[in-house]
């Protein structure tokens, strides 16, 4: 009996290393498997990859209708241009491509925001092409490579005489040093850059007591990398008020009613950070 146990023993450890052996084999062909499924996904992915250029941003953001204007287009992939098409509706306008170069903004700026590449164009916007306040016009540009077609981008246009550059250097306060903010009358629309890192951009308002105004500075949604951050201060340098971002955008918007004299009104980014690409459109209205 004592050796019919052992025999039955010796059988069912034999059975036990067998079952072990066959779950390590198992594992290591499931192993292999995911091993080879990874690699062939991989394989799959970059076989995959989207290498069609991407337009992401111009500088500056605006045209002014009527003149030669030199624009920098900032993407993915877009160094590899063949061509740069713009189009106002169904007509196409006649597009210089001068110069295409691969580089980064900064190392701390991402380059889904403001692109890995750029390309830059010269054209002239016919005077008549820009529509109106009701119904306005937009310029589409789109990027041709060896790869594809960019999506169009679109920036939108405006009239001559409503379009204002900003006037570097108007990093300060007092408008009679080099330094001074620059005026910005009602109406108009200042076509701005925060170009480098903790640069900010000051202007000045002329306002009268109980006049309602809205400052608005538009550039993420024209593709800008810009996280804006608006500033309010009156005439004494106190501060009346700020916004960073307004509804589901980084843009910023004041609306208020002014304390009456000159006012200032600065334009910096939440992140410290600037570029070539940092663009933006500072507006005031009533």
């Amino acid at each position: 009996m004592g050796q019919n146990r052992t025999g039955t023993g010796r059988t069912k450890s034999r059975v036990r290393v067998m079952h072990r052996s066959c779950s390590v084999f198992a594992c290591c062909l499931c192993g292999c498997g995911c091993l080879i499924g990874a690699i062939a996904s991989a394989a799959d992915d970059k076989k995959s990859e989207d290498k069609t250029p991407k337009l992401l941003v111009a500088a500056p953001l605006g045209v002014v209708p009527g003149m030669s204007t030199k624009l920098m287009l900032r993407g993915l992939r877009v160094d590899e241009a063949t061509e740069v098409r713009a189009t106002i509706g169904d007509k196409q306008l006649e597009t210089k491509l001068l110069a295409k170069q691969k580089n980064n903004l900064g190392p701390n700026l991402d380059p889904k925001l403001g692109g890995d590449s750029q390309v830059d164009v010269e054209l002239t916007v016919p005077s008549e092409a820009v529509g109106s306040p009701e119904n306005p016009t937009s310029l589409r540009f789109v990027v041709v490579t060896a790869a594809g077609v960019s999506e169009p981008y679109e920036l939108p246009l405006a009239s001559a005489d409503q379009f204002e550059n900003e006037q570097e250097p108007n990093d300060g306060f007092d408008s009679d040093s080099k330094k001074g903010a620059q005026p910005i009358a009602l109406g108009k629309v200042v076509l701005g850059r925060i170009e480098r890192a903790q640069d900010v951009d000051v202007y000045s308002i002329e306002s009268t007591a109980g006049q309602k105004l809205t400052i608005e500075v538009t550039a993420r949604r024209l593709g800008s990398p810009l996280d804006a951050l608006l500033t309010l201060f009156d005439q004494h340098g106190t501060i009346l008020a700020t916004s960073d971002d307004t509804g589901d955008s980084t843009d910023s918007q004041i609306e208020f009613t002014s304390p009456g004299g000159k006012l200032y009104t600065v334009v910096s980014d939440a992140n410290d950070q600037g570029s070539a690409a940092h663009g933006y459109r500072l507006a005031v209205r009533q």
